[in-house]
């Protein structure tokens, strides 16, 4: 009866170790995203910081508006490029090889990444808490390139999400801005990170307006 009762304690001790470390796995991987859903958004933030810094060092304005929302293959200047049924009428590969024949210096793990997100609208967030962009102020604005812009007599930077390795030390990024109803760019720029800083190796030049 002792060696009885002595097993049946046995196997709730194990069970009751086996729940802990259940638990214990869980919470562990909540925190585990938790982390690398954080380092993502610093390392965006930290992105765009550089690629504004770069291409804007000879801004002439006081404040640079960037829109809230990302760019995306829904976005006027993209639809009307690839067309409105792109996304139904190609498969995700198709999508990344283009990429690939057009960006042969990017990772096609950064590829796949930029395109899994430039396929969905995105509000940011603090990625765009940007402090020492360039000697200018930035102001967020809900205003996007699909706004009207009949009347727009202001500048306006629209960026697409950031595509990373899953190293996190190479980013893929797109960049638009407008500078009234009828001129603006468009360029795609490659970066990789070095000794802990985030540098752009290539601009891919763009639309032009």
């Amino acid at each position: 009866m002792k060696h009885l009762l002595y097993r049946q304690g046995s196997k709730k001790k194990l069970l009751f170790a086996f729940f802990v470390g259940l638990s214990l796995v869980i919470f562990l991987g909540s925190c585990s995203n938790e982390i690398n859903n954080r380092s993502e958004v610093e390392e965006s933030a930290a992105v765009y910081s550089v690629v504004i810094r770069r291409k804007f060092v000879s801004y002439s304005g006081q404040t640079l508006l960037i829109s809230n929302r990302s760019t995306d293959v829904t976005s006027p200047m993209y639809s009307a490029f690839f067309g409105a049924d792109y996304i139904k009428n190609t498969s995700f590969g198709q999508r990344v090889r283009f990429l690939q024949e057009n960006y042969p210096s990017v990772d096609v793990k950064t590829l796949e990444s930029f395109q899994g997100k430039f396929e969905q609208s995105y509000t940011f967030g603090a990625e765009l808490n940007l402090t020492s962009a360039g000697p200018f102020s930035i102001q967020r604005t809900d205003e996007n390139a699909g706004s009207d812009s009949s009347g727009r007599s202001h500048d306006l930077l629209m960026l697409t999400r950031i595509g990373f390795s899953p190293s996190k030390t190479q980013a893929f990024v797109g960049v638009d801005f407008y500078c009234d109803a009828l001129c603006g760019f468009g360029d795609y720029i490659l970066l990789e990170k070095e000794a802990g800083e985030w540098k752009i190796q290539k601009i891919f030049m763009g639309w032009r307006s």
